[in-house]
């Protein structure tokens, strides 16, 4: 599966000049955008990959202190967290974990490569008729309620380290509020949460490391 974040930000500090030695904290919340992806899927009776799938982010409608202002459901929403410290008064190192949702579109055209037999997975059971067979780049609807249902919304998390770099726009006369131009790099790990259903069968699994990603900033 192939993303990309990038983040583009302009932060105002109510914080004094230097910054060098500080710690800071921030929080706030994502929309994504995810180019098509290639899946493939390996198993008992079945080896086949769905070219060009598209997928969404699944963001939680605004409702205030009902969810997102309620420290209880604060992983609800698609959300970024980072904690850092200033090594200079320009440059900070941070920690960060952004909460994204990944949801494959239903019921979207798509085209098959790979064979499903007739009964799969062990145990065995009966798979639709219509999804059996040797496919070459074969058109194919990717339907939710027989065949793949597949979304990371407990979870499509990047957890990472960020060197920032901050360059002052504007300062209020000798007052602690200026404007930041702020830019850096972050490279860290995958960690989604997988809720796959397929030919009606599956589970939402648990966090698991699945790969490495970087970030622009």
């Amino acid at each position: 599966m192939k993303y990309l974040i990038l983040f583009i930000s302009i932060n105002a500090f109510s914080q004094p000049i230097p910054h060098k030695g500080k710690y800071f904290v921030y929080w706030g919340y994502n929309r994504s955008a995810y180019p098509s992806s290639n899946i493939s899927f390996h198993g008992p009776g079945y080896d086949f990959t769905l070219n060009k799938v598209t997928a969404s982010d699944a963001p939680t409608t605004f409702d205030g202190f009902e969810t997102y202002f309620n420290p209880s459901l604060f992983s609800i929403p698609q959300f970024n967290l980072h904690a850092g410290y200033f090594i200079k008064d320009n440059l900070s190192v941070s920690i960060g974990w952004d909460h994204m949702k990944y949801v494959v579109d239903d019921f979207q055209n798509s085209h098959i490569t790979g064979n499903i037999l007739g009964q799969v997975s062990n145990p065995g059971f009966a798979v639709n008729p219509r999804y059996v067979g040797n496919f070459s780049n074969s058109p194919i609807v990717i339907n939710p309620t027989d065949f793949v249902d597949y979304e990371h919304t407990d979870g499509f998390n990047f957890a990472a380290v960020e060197l920032d770099h901050y360059a002052t726009l504007w300062r209020a006369g000798k007052t602690n509020l200026q404007l930041d131009w702020v830019n850096g790099v972050g490279i860290g790990v995958v960690v989604p949460r997988s809720d796959v259903r397929l030919f009606t069968v599956g589970q939402n699994n648990f966090w698991n490391l699945a790969g490495a990603g970087a970030s622009i900033k």
